[in-house]
C-alpha cells in the first residue's frame, strides 16, 4: 500500500511532469491562435526620387538592329516596418505597350557602398535603390522628358506605386 508520504515525495518529479503535458496540450489546440505570428504591414517604403539632377532620365540605345530606351532612376526609400525589407521585384507601368528586355532594381549597402538584389533596408532607416529597364521600342521623343509610372514590390508582395515620374533625356539624339 502506497502511503500519502510515499506520495508526497514523488510531487516534486510528477509536478513538472503535468505542467510539460499541459503546455504541450496548449500548442496543439486547434481552436487557438498561434502565439507567434508574423504580422505582415500593407506597407512598407516610402519612396521618392534622390533629389540630385540625374537621378531619373532616359536615353536611346540599340537592341540588335532595333531601337531601344534606356530608363534609370535613383529613388530614395524609407522603411517604416519593423522589418528588414527586401525590394523583390520592379514594374514599368508605363509607357505601355513596350516589351521589356532587361529589368534591374538593387539596393545600396550603406557600409561598402556595393549594389546588390539581395540587399536589404534596415527597419526604420533609409536605403538607396537603383533600377533600370532596357525596353523596346522607343516610346518618347528624343531630347524630351518621358513621363513614366513604376511599381516597386518587396518581400511581402506589398506594391509601392511612384506615378507620373518625369525622366530627363540624356541622349544621344540620334544612333548611328
Amino acid at each position: 500500500m502506497i502511503s500519502l508520504q510515499d506520495i508526497e515525495h514523488f510531487i516534486p518529479v510528477i509536478k513538472p511532469l503535468f505542467d510539460g503535458l499541459r503546455s504541450v496540450r496548449e500548442v496543439f489546440r486547434r481552436d487557438r491562435k498561434p502565439s507567434r505570428t508574423i504580422d505582415i504591414p500593407k506597407k512598407t517604403l516610402i519612396l521618392m526620387p534622390d533629389m540630385h539632377s540625374h537621378s531619373l532620365n532616359w536615353g536611346l540605345g540599340k537592341v540588335g538592329d532595333k531601337e531601344a530606351m534606356q530608363i534609370t532612376g535613383d529613388l530614395q526609400a524609407t522603411n517604416i516596418s519593423h522589418y528588414a525589407i527586401r525590394i523583390s521585384g520592379i514594374t514599368l507601368l508605363r509607357p505601355e505597350d513596350v516589351d521589356i528586355v532587361t529589368r534591374i532594381v538593387m539596393v545600396g549597402d550603406p557600409e561598402s557602398r556595393m549594389y546588390s538584389h539581395k540587399n536589404f533596408i534596415p527597419a526604420g532607416q533609409i536605403g538607396d535603390v537603383r533600377f533600370m529597364f532596357f525596353v523596346t521600342p522607343v516610346r518618347a521623343t528624343p531630347g524630351k522628358s518621358l513621363v513614366a509610372s513604376i511599381s516597386i514590390l518587396d518581400q511581402f508582395n506589398n506594391e509601392h506605386l511612384m506615378n507620373d515620374l518625369e525622366f530627363k533625356f540624356i541622349g544621344p539624339e540620334q544612333l548611328s
